[in-house]
């Protein structure tokens, strides 16, 4: 194996490199083409589509470079993906790269933290982490510069179609929903949501859940000081973009990896998005959730009732439903983009092809299926690669290590190394 046999090698580092940049490159392109936009030429929307395609291909060149025969299962999840989106091309007539690149983000970049390993891994995530502190620290304490350095509204009429009345105040350059009239979780503090790099506080939200995630697998590599700091700077990015969702998940992420993860039977994270739509259901009905309010409870009514309306055309992903009605479900979004045998083939992929023969792969394994079956109930957000790149890389580097920690009688017997 190449890791085993030139750990020190320039060779055998540049997988971690190359992967590196190119998930710092993901996760900050926006706010870069958005400053560009602001400050030295207007932008047409193509920009973006072309720097995902970009930073997409290059995931897949540097796995194929670097390819090891684990990938295998995620190049064929990749395949079946591309082979549903093909054939749902053919029978409504309609090409949308957009809803194939949604879900090939996910084995994109799986084999792309494969290829880089995870010897490298905290500082890859932290050097971003770093990077997202230190852009919330200016938007705070220079909440003008930071406004006029990005000109977010402009950059999303500019590259993505939005209208200036879609945003709540005209005179503001944040996005949408930082400026709200609305009360939230964390209203006593008087300062308009934080975004960061990602431009808008939704991504910084599911941003934090992702590193609660990890901080719960990685810990003991990155030792007490590291552990404290990284808390700290979730909690305060959390207090920042006042994501209500982003809260409770991270800390439903916490008790569940910290606490109970020894003591879930195998395979668990299979029913982890059955049961989450069903309780929304049932939540729903006994509260008798308004669809309309613009709340956790109310985004969760649409929810089920977009999945209660959908027919046999909606649930197969041959529809002609504008799937912009989706834009507050990412589970009636992907069913409606890759049929619900997509869905299905995707999500069982992740359940149960994702390794759990460490102690830190079951429990990112486990706090990343337990965000995104939660997300999906609220918003499609979770399919932006501002977020999802990262998301899907430390999962990738994480399935390819050895079993340093084992999760001991996990299933009845001492679990075997990889």
């Amino acid at each position: 194996m190449r890791r085993a046999t030139a750990t020190t090698s320039g060779v055998d580092r540049a997988p971690a490199l190359l992967s590196g940049g190119l998930i710092l490159v993901a996760v900050c392109f926006n706010a870069g083409l958005a400053f560009i936009n602001a400050n030295v030429m207007p932008l047409p929307a193509e920009s973006i589509i072309a720097s995902e395609i970009l930073i997409v291909a290059a995931a897949l060149l540097i796995a194929l470079i670097y390819f090891e025969p684990q990938m295998l299962a995620w190049f064929l999840l990749l395949t079946l993906l591309i082979a549903i989106f093909l054939a749902r091309s053919l029978i409504t007539g309609e090409i949308a790269p957009k809803y194939a690149r949604d879900a090939l983000l996910i084995p994109a970049f799986i084999v792309l933290g494969m290829a880089a390993g995870d010897r490298a891994l905290d500082r890859i995530v932290l050097v971003v982490f770093v990077v997202v502190i230190a852009v919330a620290a200016f938007e705070v304490l220079a909440p003008e510069a930071y406004a006029a350095a990005f000109r977010i509204q402009d950059f999303y009429i500019q590259t993505r179609g939005a209208r200036l009345e879609d945003f709540y105040t005209s005179d503001s350059d944040l996005f949408i929903s930082a400026v709200r009239p609305d009360s939230r979780l964390f209203s006593f503090l008087e300062l308009p949501r934080v975004s960061s790099v990602f431009l808008e506080p939704v991504s910084l939200g599911n941003y934090c859940s992702i590193m609660t995630a990890y901080l719960c697998a990685r810990h003991r590599h990155i030792g007490l000081l590291g552990t404290g700091l990284v808390a700290v700077g979730i909690a305060a990015l959390l207090l920042g973009c006042d994501g209500r969702l982003a809260t409770g998940t991270s800390a439903l992420i916490v008790a569940v990896t910290l606490l109970m993860v020894r003591r879930l039977p195998p395979y668990a994270a299979m029913l982890y998005l059955p049961l989450a739509v069903a309780a929304a259901g049932v939540l729903v009905s006994v509260t008798g959730a308004d669809a309309f309010a613009d709340d956790t409870l109310g985004r969760l009514a649409r929810s089920v009732a977009l999945l209660q309306r959908y027919e046999a055309a909606d649930w197969f992903g041959v529809s002609d439903r504008d799937l912009l009605e989706a834009a507050d479900s990412g589970i009636a979004y992907l069913i409606a983009a890759q049929s619900i045998v997509g869905v299905l083939v995707l999500w069982a992929f992740l359940a149960l092809l994702g390794r759990e023969q460490t102690l830190e792969q079951a429990r990112f394994k486990t706090g990343a299926l337990i965000y995104v079956a939660l997300t999906m109930l609220v918003s499609y957000s979770l399919f932006t690669i501002k977020t999802a790149a990262l998301l899907w890389f430390v999962f990738g580097a994480l399935q390819s290590s050895p079993a340093r920690l084992t999760l001991p009688l996990r299933y009845g017997r001492e679990v075997a190394h990889a």
